[in-house]
């Protein structure tokens, strides 16, 4: 491979130039895999961010900037919410830290959890959009679409067939575990449309 920056042939697993020092690839802190982009490409985090604040380029794992001190997932909200209006979709999973004790094991907790992740990872995708975790919540940007109204709607036939998919695997939880999970969606742009009572 040929480093964009300086020319010089380097091998293709490198993460830097070890010439000119060019950042290639990003190492996500969340589930370590290795990128081409900001965005991991598994598991939706924001691996750097640009501080809202003062515009120096942080990681995001750091939680505060190293120049001004601004929260980095604040700036990684506002950054991409300062885009044209589109519909944004927020999921949160109120009980999830229950579920642990309540399906017994740390393994079959992790093994939800990645079913979880899944379920919400592969439909965004097959729908043309992408997720993003912050914190412990989902972002999902419907902003493929050309005007407001089109990414809303888009924004409640994901939201509707996110609640069926959940509600599918809260079905085989129950009958197994007698366990649920509540999820809480809220679709908003600058003004909150609260869907939580879908």
């Amino acid at each position: 491979m040929e480093c964009p920056k300086c020319g010089m042939e380097i091998d293709d697993k490198a993460l830097v130039c070890p010439n000119c020092k060019k950042v290639l690839k990003l190492v996500c802190p969340v589930c370590k895999t290795i990128n081409t982009s900001n965005t991991c490409k598994n598991c939706g985090y924001v691996i750097i961010s640009k501080c809202h604040n003062c515009g120096k380029i942080n990681q995001t794992a750091v939680k505060l900037c190293k120049k001004c001190g601004f929260d980095t997932e604040k700036s990684v909200i506002m950054n991409e919410s300062n885009t044209d209006k589109f519909a944004v979709i927020l999921i949160d999973f109120p009980n999830l830290s229950d579920m642990n004790q309540l399906l017994g094991s740390a393994k079959l907790f992790n093994k939800f959890k990645t079913g979880l992740d899944k379920v919400i990872a592969d439909h965004v995708k097959s729908v043309g959009l992408r997720r993003q975790i912050i914190g412990k919540t989902y972002i999902i940007r419907c902003d493929k679409d050309y005007t407001f109204n089109n990414s809303a709607m888009t924004a409640v036939q994901v939201c509707v067939d996110l609640i069926n998919k959940i509600t599918a695997m809260n079905c085989k939880l129950t009958k197994k575990k007698d366990a649920t999970i509540k999820s809480k969606p809220n679709i908003f742009d600058n003004i909150v449309l609260d869907l939580s009572t879908f």
